[in-house]
């Protein structure tokens, strides 16, 4: 009886790891299977998984803390930024004004360019004309 109770303590420990998995992968797994957060078996799975999950953030914030200044102020920016759906959002939509923006100072400098080259145009015949018949 105690080895099957001990059996059946690791297979859920098992269960909520994978469920823990799950949730951080998908969203949509986060409401498809409700969890006890506060539960034994959340305290015995991370018991189990400590040793791998501080290696994982060591590693992880030694990689970060040897990128360039340059690296290490992008990828905050990116974490930032894609964080939530929101802010996705608003860096799209930023970046299509931004494109807008460009693409109408560019056509107007172009026209305007045109334009007063047609001006030049019509002065020098004008010029040509007084001057040198």
């Amino acid at each position: 009886m105690r080895g099957e109770c001990a059996k059946l303590r690791e297979d859920n420990t098992q269960l909520y790891g994978k469920i823990r998995f799950l949730q951080s992968i998908r969203s949509s797994a986060a409401s498809a299977v409700a969890i006890d957060e506060d539960g034994t078996y959340k305290q015995q799975w991370e018991q189990k998984m400590n040793p791998f999950e501080r290696f994982t953030k060591q590693e992880s914030l030694r990689h970060v803390q040897r990128l360039p200044i340059h690296d290490k102020a992008t990828l905050s920016i990116a974490r930032a930024v894609f964080a939530n759906a929101s802010a996705r959002f608003t860096f799209f939509c930023y970046l299509v004004v931004l494109h807008l923006l460009v693409f109408m100072v560019l056509y107007h400098s172009a026209w305007s360019s045109v334009s007063s080259r047609d001006d030049c145009v019509e002065q020098f015949a004008k010029h040509m004309k007084e001057h040198h018949h």
